[in-house]
Protein backbone atom coordinates (compact mmCIF):
# COMPACT_ATOMS: atom_id res chain seq x y z
CA UNK A 1 0.00 0.00 0.00
CA UNK A 2 2.82 2.42 0.84
CA UNK A 3 4.57 1.78 -2.47
CA UNK A 4 1.33 2.40 -4.36
CA UNK A 5 0.74 5.65 -2.47
CA UNK A 6 4.30 6.83 -3.15
CA UNK A 7 3.95 5.98 -6.84
CA UNK A 8 0.68 7.88 -7.18
CA UNK A 9 2.13 10.80 -5.24
CA UNK A 10 5.29 10.98 -7.36
CA UNK A 11 3.32 10.72 -10.59
CA UNK A 12 0.88 13.43 -9.51
CA UNK A 13 3.70 15.85 -8.71
CA UNK A 14 5.41 14.96 -11.99
CA UNK A 15 2.27 15.89 -13.91
CA UNK A 16 2.15 19.24 -12.12
CA UNK A 17 5.55 20.06 -13.62
CA UNK A 18 7.31 20.94 -10.38
CA UNK A 19 10.76 19.41 -10.87
CA UNK A 20 12.40 20.76 -7.69
CA UNK A 21 9.99 19.03 -5.29
CA UNK A 22 10.41 15.40 -4.45
CA UNK A 23 7.45 14.19 -2.44
CA UNK A 24 8.80 10.71 -1.72
CA UNK A 25 11.97 11.75 0.10
CA UNK A 26 12.50 15.03 1.89
CA UNK A 27 16.29 15.27 1.56
CA UNK A 28 16.04 16.07 -2.15
CA UNK A 29 13.69 18.96 -1.45
CA UNK A 30 16.01 20.23 1.29
CA UNK A 31 19.00 19.96 -1.07
CA UNK A 32 17.13 21.86 -3.79
CA UNK A 33 16.18 24.56 -1.27
CA UNK A 34 19.82 25.02 -0.22
CA UNK A 35 20.97 25.09 -3.85
CA UNK A 36 18.38 27.72 -4.73
CA UNK A 37 19.28 29.75 -1.64
CA UNK A 38 22.99 29.82 -2.54
CA UNK A 39 22.17 30.75 -6.14
CA UNK A 40 19.84 33.50 -4.96
CA UNK A 41 22.46 34.92 -2.59
CA UNK A 42 24.86 35.24 -5.52
CA UNK A 43 22.50 36.82 -8.04
CA UNK A 44 19.43 38.12 -6.13
CA UNK A 45 17.20 36.71 -8.88
CA UNK A 46 13.51 37.58 -8.37
CA UNK A 47 12.42 34.22 -9.77
CA UNK A 48 14.74 32.53 -7.30
CA UNK A 49 12.90 34.18 -4.43
CA UNK A 50 9.64 32.53 -5.51
CA UNK A 51 11.31 29.13 -5.80
CA UNK A 52 12.92 29.50 -2.38
CA UNK A 53 9.62 30.47 -0.76
CA UNK A 54 7.87 27.59 -2.49
CA UNK A 55 10.45 25.02 -1.36
CA UNK A 56 10.45 26.45 2.17
CA UNK A 57 6.65 26.18 2.24
CA UNK A 58 6.91 22.54 1.13
CA UNK A 59 9.35 21.79 3.97
CA UNK A 60 7.14 23.57 6.52
CA UNK A 61 4.13 21.61 5.26
CA UNK A 62 6.02 18.32 5.59
CA UNK A 63 7.11 19.27 9.11
CA UNK A 64 3.56 20.14 10.14
CA UNK A 65 2.32 16.90 8.63
CA UNK A 66 4.89 14.95 10.61
CA UNK A 67 3.89 16.78 13.78
CA UNK A 68 0.19 16.11 13.20
CA UNK A 69 0.93 12.48 12.37
CA UNK A 70 2.92 12.06 15.56
CA UNK A 71 0.19 13.60 17.69
CA UNK A 72 -2.48 11.49 16.01
CA UNK A 73 -0.38 8.36 16.46
CA UNK A 74 -0.20 8.91 20.19
CA UNK A 75 -3.82 10.01 20.65
CA UNK A 76 -5.93 8.46 17.89
CA UNK A 77 -4.09 5.53 16.34
CA UNK A 78 -7.09 4.31 14.30
CA UNK A 79 -7.29 7.68 12.52
CA UNK A 80 -3.61 7.39 11.58
CA UNK A 81 -4.37 4.08 9.87
CA UNK A 82 -7.28 5.43 7.82
CA UNK A 83 -6.05 8.94 6.99
CA UNK A 84 -3.47 7.90 4.32
CA UNK A 85 -5.98 5.56 2.69
CA UNK A 86 -8.63 8.29 2.58
CA UNK A 87 -6.08 10.74 1.15
CA UNK A 88 -5.02 8.27 -1.52
CA UNK A 89 -8.62 7.54 -2.47
CA UNK A 90 -9.33 11.26 -2.72
CA UNK A 91 -6.38 11.81 -5.06
CA UNK A 92 -7.33 8.86 -7.26
CA UNK A 93 -10.99 9.90 -7.50
CA UNK A 94 -9.95 13.49 -8.25
CA UNK A 95 -7.63 12.27 -11.02
CA UNK A 96 -10.39 10.22 -12.63
CA UNK A 97 -12.88 13.08 -12.42
CA UNK A 98 -10.51 15.53 -14.08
Amino acid sequence: MSALAMGVQGTAVGHLGVPAVSTTYITSTLTNLCTELVGWMRSRDAGGTRRILFLAAVLVTYSLGALVGGVLQSRASMLVIWLPLISLATVVVNAFVR
